[in-house]
């Protein structure tokens, strides 16, 4: 009997396992990837037509510095065709005492006064001062990559510098993480004891050709205090010149990424075709070296379709430059597919002289332990940090976390307002929040509370939910664990106000449909 109702309910889960593949497959139909180049795009000419001919600047602080401004500064005609005001107080104003979107935010009327000026919350701004994010770079340094002005001092030939070793010994680390690792993330780890973060992947060519969307992955939050910028690249002197033009930025270390599965990338020769390649590794690491006095780490898979790196890159790549190298225990191929192959990471630590940092399969302190006990120096966390940021918090103070389900809301409540200060709390910026705000609830929803795997006295898995076994502590702590589209929608509105009608969201991380 209890076989028959275990083949129940994986029957169950599989079906709706199903029902979501084509759920998600019928609304990327409908709706493209709000995230992807051609959307961007749509959405900038709309907002360019609906902001054209008006001083943004002006807009947004009551003022502007520039002596023969073209734009209009006819506050009035500008907010007489607001139509997509928020009622309430803006989020920004209530926890900085300002907002730096001013007339933009589409709660603006939340902080002005009876004359339609601007205003401030001094004793607000004491207790809680807003800070600016480090390495924003300005327009003009930005033009002259755009137009081949740069000045690029690279040498001829490279030479070999003196080697730096990265030390992050004990040290917990937010690895680069496309799509999730932006910053508003980074700041929620960081509150719960992640000692080093990275920047998403950035593409070089793009970050040398100065392209915005580009260089906006480089800022760092001044709570970061250790943190890396990851490359990818494939071209030696596109290498030495994207780290010459990043010495200018504030950062500790960068990482060449070895490891990136995606095709675009891979067919490109970069990401994890250079593991297929150790001398073009060796090339790259003397080119990136030789420009900057920073460490250079390296980020590589066990191999391709199989375990291979043991064979030349592991034993040279102390040789080749690197300051560390970080071990995703799987092949590129394999992707999520398997477990973290962490026998074979044991067996890289007494192969390379380098320090390695293990990556794969972190969802808890015991975990932790299991990983230190192969000899690497420290891990990296992603999967784990997504489905629950506070895991950093476990892991140093050697704990299950359970976690209720009104902290884990102000964990997303925290996470919208970094948002609304890093994206905007315009129309534009308010979307952005949203948008990737569902993106981490893909991630988020995983998370079995810990009082559920103890009350059924079993072994639940992080990453499959069975809920005739929840016994969930109130609606809340359910609704943070649904995996349905609708349901991501709805948490968002709690923080950035109701959706817009024509609002669809569609996952862009493959791994939602297989849950």
């Amino acid at each position: 009997m209890e076989d028959n109702n275990q083949s129940s309910s994986t029957n169950e889960q599989i079906s709706c396992c199903q029902e979501r593949v084509e759920e998600v497959k019928e609304k990327r139909k409908q709706q493209p990837n709000p995230l992807s180049k051609k959307s961007m795009k749509k959405r900038k000419k709309i907002l360019k037509e609906q902001n054209e001919g008006i001083c943004l600047n002006f807009m947004k602080t009551g003022k502007c510095e520039r002596e023969n401004c073209k734009y209009s500064h006819d506050l009035k005609e500008y907010l007489s065709k607001r139509t997509d005001l928020l009622e309430g107080i803006c989020p920004l104003f209530k926890e900085y005492g300002f907002c730096p979107n001013g007339y933009t935010c589409e709660w603006y009327k939340s902080h002005i006064n009876e004359q339609g000026e601007l205003i401030t919350n001094n004793e607000v701004m004491k207790l809680h001062p807003f800070k600016e994010p480090l390495n924003t770079q300005k327009p003009e340094t930005l033009h002259v990559l755009r137009t081949n002005k740069f000045d690029f001092k690279i040498p001829e030939e490279f030479p070999v510098p003196e080697k730096k070793i990265l030390d992050l010994k004990g040290k917990l680390i937010l690895p680069s993480l496309c799509t999730f690792g932006n910053l508003p993330f980074r700041k929620v780890v960081k509150r719960f004891g992640c000692d080093v973060t990275m920047t998403e992947m950035i593409m070089a060519e793009s970050l040398v050709e100065g392209k915005t969307s580009e260089w906006a992955l480089v800022k760092r939050d001044p709570s970061e205090d250790i943190f890396g910028i990851q490359l990818c690249v494939g071209n030696s002197m596109l290498a030495a010149k994207a780290c010459q033009v990043l010495n200018s930025v504030d950062c500790d270390f960068y990482e060449l990424n070895c490891a990136c599965p995606i095709d675009y990338v891979y067919k490109k020769g970069m990401g994890a075709q250079l593991i297929e390649r150790p001398k073009r590794i060796e090339s790259l690491l003397h080119a990136m070296r030789s420009v900057t006095e920073r460490p250079v780490a390296i980020k590589v898979r066990t191999g391709k379709s199989s375990n291979t790196i043991q064979d030349v890159l592991l034993p040279n790549c102390a040789d080749y430059g690197a300051a560390m190298v970080s071990i995703h225990g799987r092949t590129r191929d394999q992707r999520y597919t398997k477990s973290a192959d962490w026998d074979f990471i044991k067996q890289a630590t007494t192969i390379t002289q380098c320090p390695v940092i293990g990556v794969g399969d972190i969802y808890g302190y015991k975990d932790y332990q299991k990983a230190l006990d192969c000899g690497v120096t420290t891990v990296a966390i992603g999967r784990g940090a997504l489905i629950k940021p506070w895991i950093y918090t476990e892991i140093k103070e050697k704990r299950d976390w359970d976690i209720s389900s009104s902290e884990r809301l102000d964990i997303l409540r925290q996470y919208a307002l970094d948002g609304l200060s890093h994206w905007g709390s315009d129309a534009q910026g308010i979307s952005k929040t949203r948008e990737f705000m569902c993106h981490h609830l893909t991630f988020m929803t995983r998370y079995v509370p810990v009082h559920c795997v103890l009350e059924t006295n079993q072994e639940i898995s992080i990453k499959v939910r069975n809920d005739r076994v929840m016994c969930y502590r109130d609606d809340m702590e359910k609704l943070l664990t649904s995996d349905r589209l609708e349901d991501y929608i709805k948490i968002t509105e709690m923080f950035l106000g109701p959706a817009p009608k024509d609002f669809v969201y569609v996952p862009k991380h493959q791994s939602y449909v297989k849950m």
